[in-house]
């Protein structure tokens, strides 16, 4: 099961868990996770990045070159960035259509202050007959995003590394970083 395949699961168990009881089944797997990033926990060490420090990281390790979002883009991102930093604001339909205060229309990006970034991947990063990669970046939340390189998301996840409040508190961006360290190790060892 890839990063991205884990990281949607867990992510949907916990939004079900919100809406349904806990069974024995769940409760065992929800045992099962928390003794996973309990260990996991003991053996990551804090050492946060800026996003900056992200965005040169994929200028000078990926040669990346900033390029404008397509509609559909920058739709995507913006709708992400709602659901996990502003869920407060509605979203209706697959539209993108987003409302502060139900009169639809308005350009939540600017009334957020949100600031998306994009880089394409060129060159001898990208496998031969593959598309180009893509990362995007919010400046304001630290959201990022890669499009198509599972390999090139997980590098920029054990990059950006996480804080001792992320540890401490088992944040997503924890998550996320145990379910790449693991996946790291585990292809580490295949090798």
């Amino acid at each position: 099961m890839s990063l991205i395949q884990k990281l949607k699961q867990f992510f949907h168990k916990e939004k079900q868990n919100k809406k349904e009881k806990a069974s024995s089944s769940f409760i065992n797997n929800a045992q099962k996770e928390q003794e996973f990033l309990s260990a996991m926990a003991q053996k990551v060490h804090p050492g946060l990045k800026s996003l900056g420090q992200m965005e040169d990281y994929v200028k000078l390790q990926y040669r990346g070159k900033p390029v404008k979002l397509s509609i559909m883009q920058r739709k995507a991102l913006l709708a992400n960035v709602l659901e996990q930093y502003f869920p407060e604001v509605p979203q209706q339909g697959l539209g993108g259509e987003f409302s502060l205060n139900g009169k639809g229309n308005e350009d939540p990006e600017q009334q957020l202050g949100l600031e998306f970034v994009c880089y394409q991947i060129f060159g001898d990063n990208i496998a031969p007959g593959e598309q180009d990669d893509f990362v995007s970046f919010e400046r304001k939340t630290g959201f990022f995003s890669v499009q198509y390189s599972e390999k090139l998301h997980r590098d920029l996840i054990l990059y950006r590394g996480v804080s001792e409040e992320d540890i401490a508190n088992k944040t997503p961006r924890f998550i996320s970083y145990a379910y790449a360290k693991s996946e790291e190790e585990e292809e580490r060892l295949e090798d």
